[in-house]
């Protein structure tokens, strides 16, 4: 009779998923990542937001989810589902990135998309800001360009 023989392998660390990895992988705001499992004769797929762009209310409810769409850095596209309004309710959604500001009135649910990209300008922080008519205001960061390559890169 035979002992199978096990060889011990070392190996120098554990792999890691650093920091700068992670991000660079899953860090983008508002990326939605889909991972797709497949067997013989069935697959699962599983959607998730690792860094969900989110407006919630004061009571916790979600007001609008911001996807990102395109994460090139120069047409950075998103889209903005306003989903937590009355069908009659009335708003303002404003933009503003650089020197550039766009307001449009609008009621009830609503999808859009936003590119907030300023021509001749290389980056920038947009803000989107749905406006109530009680005053009440809710605002939300959408980073374009550069400042977009560095959530790319693990920076942010």
């Amino acid at each position: 009779m035979h002992k199978a023989r096990v060889q011990k392998h070392k190996f120098a660390a554990k792999p890691t998923l650093s920091k700068a990895n992670f991000s660079i992988a899953f860090g983008i705001p508002g990326e939605k990542v889909a991972i797709r499992l497949s067997g013989q004769n069935a697959h699962k797929e599983i959607v998730f937001y690792p860094r969900p762009l989110l407006l919630k209310r004061e009571n916790n409810r979600i007001l609008a989810k911001v996807t990102l769409l395109s994460a090139h850095p120069r047409y950075a596209t998103y889209e903005l589902d306003i989903c937590g309004v009355e069908d009659e309710e009335k708003y303002t959604l404003i933009s503003r990135s650089g020197e550039e500001k766009l307001s449009y009135d609008l009621q009830g649910p609503v999808t859009s998309s936003i590119n907030p990209a300023v021509l001749g300008q290389a980056s920038g922080i947009a803000i989107a800001t749905l406006s109530f008519k009680d005053s009440i205001f809710y605002n939300i960061k959408l980073p374009w360009g550069d400042e977009l390559v560095k959530y790319m890169r693990g920076e942010k």
